[in-house]
Order: structure tokens, then sequence, then C-alpha cells
């Protein structure tokens, strides 16, 4: 109730500003009718009456560019600007027509004031619809790119790009109201073209407004129930037309210009001509923004060849000649006036329109993915580091400037971010960077993932700085028995999250009704391996993750079950993690969907992250172990995993010394301080006490303390080769007292934006410095070995 009442008032306190907002150039104007309404007048008052348009500019420069200009700065929002978009041509047509200096055909006068209040009413009711009818509740999108994209100096540009511009198109396409009020003739044919041609263009913007109004409210709808949204609207004047809204608009301004031209006055279609290159260029904008967002893009780049860009025409098949043009001709009914307009088809649509055929191959295929899910269950999982705001540097020169400092910048991106994973609508969710310390941010996620159907669970890094880890479990899919944070305070400030979830329904395999499998799931955010030191930790915390989940299974009692890993591991597939994990068990989901390897020739084909450094590689991973894989028991797996680094560091400093016989041998103090050079112990993240001792205990080869410089490193060599082994043929799996067991396979993999699954990093991409993975998985019956 209290935030309704907010609402409520803030949308009351905007409409009274915008009510009196306009209020001196109306007074003003009053005053001057008063003066020299018989067209007596001195001073001031005589310059206003001898030239109307010069007075119009005026009034516009000095109550909507500076006025609004500074309710702006202090509502730190344009919204202003939109809503008097609509008014401002009545405004005009009423000055126009009121002027002391006005001669006019009363009936054509009549006609054209009608008309610009049939269209402001029109517009007005679109822009409020459009608005939830609230006043003030968010700017025009390209403002707040602007606003993105100009930083610190966007205050003062915004005079500039938003106001003076506003100006320049306004009048502009006004001036044939001018005219309209200038010249007094009989009405002619071009009159009743003129009234054609306008009624034509307000009907049309009406009827292709309210089929998008009720597009976008059935995709909210379905977004809030957590199905799918339909990418794009193709349905009523949308179908012949990419734009039949900006079809329509022109079509009432060129309309007015028809009024003017048959007064005999050409030169008023400057503005009309103006404006429409201008809505040429926020059409690319538009275009632009549409093929960005993930959820539509392939849809909307074969919309784009199907279909014409503003006159409504028959949509055209693909076709495969890649030079075909398309030449549309439009004649509008002024003479002279030809206007041609050449639309190509352009050869990357031919490359998209390949992916998009290629399309039901990959997890984001709809009709492939239905089709599978009425052959078997199938359940997914998202990892998304979506970049916490209060490390996303707006200018690289200027460190301190974030995106957490302004408020439009990170509300709108991750408004984008909900609506990617909101399309996805995967039965698990796991985010990284979570800005846990913004209630505002925190409250709209858990809103729209909770009115979607989700069960969320996040958790803040332990060392205050405002991010952490967000978990979603759809309630239609899983059924949450158990969460348990992990808490990394002996191995840096990370922390992940275990949740112990269970299938919902049953699945049926060779006509044999299964159980709902039980699955864990784990979410984390390893170290960023600043320096060798942290190499350690970061081995540390996955081993940390492991032996935990191990203890559960065991002490709760639990038969084996697959285990899911979700998150930013800040390393790639060839870290020392990595294979870590690989002699684990487990495998990444990813490669495993696209049949990659472990070899180096498959190390560099997807990437995931554009680190702060300027690097781009793949270390956002879903890793899946099912219960019958094989491998060793985690404590040698660890040790392996640690050797390995030491053998890579150990070349840095010499760790033999000569004893009286002059033999190169090892000794533990030795070891250690070798360690200590190269930031391996006495480090808060590096090895402990315990751990160098037991190391030191399984690679001295005689047990009598001190091992041969050649022999320790052989005993390294060995350990390394035994760590980088794919298949632990000899090792262990988890204990099967059945025949068969319930696992996962990994059906599809796909990463967003798609360029990354070549290896490559997309231009304009902004809506984190991670890509999006996302993994379709099935229950089967595995042969427990």
């Amino acid at each position: 109730m209290a935030m309704g009442s907010g609402r409520n008032g803030g949308n009351l306190k905007n409409a009274v500003v915008a009510l009196l907002v306009p209020l001196p150039s109306i007074l003003f104007y009053l005053c001057f009718l008063s003066n020299c309404g018989n067209g007596t007048c001195t001073g001031l008052w005589k310059w206003c009456y001898h030239h109307p348009l010069l007075l119009v500019n005026a009034l516009f420069f000095l109550n909507v560019n500076f006025v609004f200009w500074l309710l702006s700065h202090v509502q730190s929002s344009h919204w202003m600007i939109d809503l008097y978009w609509t008014l401002i041509p009545v405004m005009l047509v009423h000055y126009f027509a009121s002027h002391p200096l006005a001669h006019y055909n009363e009936l054509r006068s009549w006609i054209a004031i009608s008309l610009t209040w049939i269209w402001s009413i029109r517009l007005t009711h679109n822009y409020l619809r459009r608005e939830g009818w609230q006043l003030g509740v968010r700017e025009d999108w390209r403002f707040t790119d602007m606003r993105q994209q100009y930083g610190k100096n966007w205050w003062w540009v915004s005079f500039f790009a938003v106001y003076l511009s506003q100006q320049i198109f306004l009048i502009g396409v006004c001036l044939p109201l001018y005219v309209v009020h200038s010249v007094d003739e009989a009405l002619n044919m071009w009159d009743l073209v003129a009234i054609f041609v306008c009624v034509s263009g307000i009907v049309i913007a009406y009827f292709a407004d309210t089929q998008l109004h009720e597009f976008v409210t059935r995709n909210n709808e379905l977004k809030m129930s957590g199905k799918s949204m339909v990418p794009n609207l193709e349905e009523g004047l949308w179908r012949y037309s990419r734009h039949p809204n900006y079809f329509g608009e022109q079509l009432w301004w060129w309309g007015l210009v028809i009024f003017a031209w048959g007064l005999g006055e050409e030169w008023s279609l400057v503005g009309s001509m103006v404006n429409s290159l201008c809505l040429a260029y926020v059409t690319k904008l538009v275009e632009e923004r549409m093929v960005k967002q993930e959820y539509r893009a392939e849809a909307y780049r074969q919309y784009q060849k199907t279909t014409s860009v503003w006159i409504p025409w028959f949509n055209t098949s693909v076709k495969k000649d890649k030079n075909m043009w398309v030449l549309l001709f439009v004649c509008f009914p002024i003479p002279k006036i030809v206007v041609f307009i050449q639309v190509e088809l352009l050869d990357s649509y031919f490359a998209e329109f390949e992916l998009i055929l290629s399309r039901t191959k990959n997890c984001n295929s709809k009709s492939m993915a239905e089709s599978e899910i009425r052959e078997e269950p199938c359940v997914s999982c998202t990892t998304f580091n979506i970049l916490a705001p209060i490390y996303k540097r707006l200018d690289q020169q200027n460190q301190c400037l974030r995106e957490s400092d302004f408020r439009a910048f990170w509300l709108d991106r991750n408004r984008k971010i909900l609506d990617c994973l909101l399309y996805d609508s995967s039965s698990i969710i796991c985010l990284q960077e979570f800005w846990v310390g913004n209630e505002e941010l925190v409250r709209m996620y858990l809103d729209k993932l909770g009115h979607a159907g989700y069960t969320c669970f996040k958790l803040a890094r332990t060392n205050n700085r405002g991010d952490g880890l967000l978990t979603a479990v759809h309630k239609n899919y899983f059924t949450v028995l158990n969460v348990k944070d992990l808490l990394f305070n002996d191995f840096g400030d990370r922390v992940a999250q275990m949740l112990h979830i269970q299938l919902v329904k049953p699945f049926s395999q060779n006509l044999k009704t299964i159980v709902p499998p039980e699955i864990i799931v784990v979410n984390t955010h390893l170290l960023f391996p600043h320096d060798s030191s942290l190499s350690i930790a970061r081995l540390n915390q996955v081993y940390k993750i492991l032996e935990y989940v191990e203890s559960y299974q065991i002490e709760n009692h639990l038969k084996p079950m697959p285990v899911i890993l979700c998150g930013d591991w800040n390393g790639s597939k060839r870290g020392h993690v990595y294979k870590f994990l690989r002699s684990q068990g487990f495998v990444s989901s990813y490669d495993t969907a696209h049949h990659y390897t472990d070899n180096e020739v498959d190390a560099h084909k997807w990437v995931s992250h554009l680190n702060h450094r300027g690097n781009i590689c793949g270390v956002d991973f879903i890793w899946l172990r099912n219960p019958n894989m094989s491998r060793k028991p985690l404590k040698t797996s660890f040790a392996e995993a640690v050797f390995g680094i030491i053998k890579n560091q150990v070349g840095k400093v010499s760790v033999s010394e000569k004893d009286e016989t002059n033999d190169d041998l090892i000794r533990y103090s030795t070891l250690c301080e070798a360690l200590r050079q190269v930031n391996l112990i006495d480090l808060p993240y590096g090895l402990s006490f315990q751990e160098t001792k037991n190391l030191w205990t399984q690679a001295a080869i005689d047990g009598n303390g001190v091992a041969s410089y050649e022999q320790f490193l052989q005993r390294l060599r060995s350990f390394a080769c035994s760590e980088q082994t794919e298949e632990n043929v000899n090792g262990r799996t988890d204990a099967c007292n059945e025949e068969e067991v319930v696992g996962f396979k990994v059906k599809h993999a796909v990463l967003f934006p798609r360029e990354v699954e070549k290896g490559t990093w997309p231009d304009g991409y902004s809506l984190s410095d991670h890509a999006r993975l996302r993994v379709e998985f099935s229950p089967v019956m595995l042969q427990c070995s």
C-alpha cells in the first residue's frame, strides 16, 4: 500500500509539473494579444507582431529548451519532452491561427486544427498507455544510451541532443500549419488528398500501436508466468511492415505538407524531409537494438529479410541469390516528386539465415526442444556472471567511475539480463557477481524470478564488498530438499552455494517408471589468479567444495546421484582447476555437447570472458559428474594438482644443495625455501604447514628425509602426467549397490552471444563481460560399474 501511494504521489507531482511548465509562454502570448489585438503596438510587442515565426522559436527556446533542460537535471530524467511532443503541435496550430497577422480560409483552418487535435489525442493516449498511465517513470531509451555514451559531459550535451534538436524537428514539421494560416484561398483538390493522407496516417498509426501494445502485454504475461516470450510481432500490420507505426506517423506529417503544397508553398516540406531522414536513422538504431536482444536476435534477422521496413508490402521469400535487390517505388501524390527506396538484402543476412536453420540443433530452438521434451524429460541450467555494477567501469581513463553510481545504467542493463533469463526459462539459474548490497536490484530479481515460478537463494561474499551469488530453482521442475552455504574464509573471500534438489516428476525409460532423481547443484565463483600463490587457494576452494559434497552424501546416507557444478571458475581448460575436476570424474557440459576434447587444439574453440586485462578466455563452465564416473580419491587428486603447480614453478629457483659427497639432494627445508620464493607458502592463500608436510611425504622417495634432485623432479613429472590423464581407468566410483543408477546426459549447450562460440568477442555486447552459458540435460539410466 505504501509503495502504491508513493507511486501515485509521484505521478500527481509530475502531472502538476507538466501542467504548469508551459505557463510562461502561454501568459506571455496572452499579454502580447492583449496589447496588439488591433494591430497597434510598440516596442517588444511590435517585434512580436511582425515576426510570428521568430517569436514562436524564441518562446520554444526559452520555455521548452531551457526550462525543460533545467527540470531534467532536477528530476534526472528527460521524460517530459516525450509527452510534449504530442502536445506542442496543438499549441502551435492555435498559435498560428490566433496570431494577429494570420489570414486563412476558415474551413481549411478548422479541418487542420481538428486533425491536429485527433492526431494529438491518439498519440498522447498511446504514450500514457505505453507508460502504464504513469508520468515520468522513464525516459526515452535513446537518451539513456546517450547518457552512458557521453558520461560526465551529458549534462550539457543533453541541451543540444534532446532539446535544441526537438525545436528543429517540431517547428519544422509544423510549418505547413503556419502556411495554412497564412494563405486565404478556397479549398481545392489537394485539400481532399491531404485530408485522406492525414486520416490514413492517424488510423494506420493507431492500429499499429495498439497491436504493438497488445503484443507487449501478452509477452509480459508470458514472462511473469515463466513461459517463453514470442520474439517478434508478425501479425496484423506488422506482417507487412517492420515499422507500420512509423509509416503512419510519416503519412500524417506528409499529409500536412500536401495542404501547404496545394497553396503553392512547397518550401514548407523541408521540415518533414528532415524529420523523415531523422526517423530513418532512428529506425536503424531501433533495429540494431532489436538484434542485440539475444532472445529475439535470430528471429528478427529473419523478419528483416522477409518484411518491408516502413511501407506495408507483401512478404518476400528468402532466396539464396546473394545479389538479390528489392526495388520499391513510392510515388507521393505531389507533382514531380518520386521517391525511390532501394533495399539490399546483405550477404550477412544469408549467413544469419543459415544459422537460424541450424538453430534446431541447439537448446535455444523451441521447436526442437519441445519435440524432444515429448520424447523424454528435459531440464536446463544457466550460469552467468552478470558483472556487478560496483565493478563495471564506465571510463577506462577514470577507474573510479563505476556503473553503480548511475542508477539508470545498472537498472536498464539488469532489466535486459532478466529478460534474457526469463526467456531462457532454465530449470536452474546460477548467477555470479550478483549485487546483493543493493536492495532495489535484489528486490527486482527476487520479484521477477519469483513471479516466474523460481525459488531464489542469495549469498554474499564474506568481505562485505557487495556482491555474491544468486541461485534460482524453478518450482515446476525441482523440489529443493536442502541448501547449504559454503564460506571459504580460510581460502579467500569467495563463497559457494550447494543445493540438494529433486525432480518434481518421475520419468520413464524402456517402459519403466523411475523415481524422480535427486541432484546436487553447486554455484560458485573462484578467485582470479592474480599471482602464483592464488593457484593454491583456487585449488583449495574446489577441494573444499568437493570435500563438502562428498561428506554431505555420506552423512545423509544418500544414494549415488549426479553432481552439477556451475559458475565462473576464472581459469581455462589449460589450468590446474580444470585438470583437477577432470580427475574427479567431471566433464565440461559445453565441450561434451560440441564433442571437444582436452587436447590443446580444442582449448581455444570457444571463449566466455573478456577480462580486465583485455584478454578473452573460456572460464565459465557447467560441470557434470554422473555417479558411475570413475575418479581418483579426492586427496590424491588434490596432491597431484598441487604437484603440477610446483612442477611449473620449481624451475624458477634452485631446490638442490650439495652434501659432503657432492650429491644433489633435496631436503624438506630446501623444498620449503623454494616454495617460499615462488609464493606457494607463508602467504594467506598458500599451502599450510601440514599440507606442505603431506606433500613432502608423498614426494620423498626413500622416506629418509632426503631425495635426489633428479628423483624429485621425476616424481613431480609422474604426478603431473597422472593429473592430465582424461580417463582414470583404475579410479573409484560412488558406491553402487544397484546395477543401474540415474544420471544425466548432455543434450544441448549454447553460449550467448553466439560469436563467443567461435572464439571471438563481439563488439557492442554490453550485458556483461561474461557470456551466458545454457545447457540442457535429460535423465538416463546408467550402468553402475
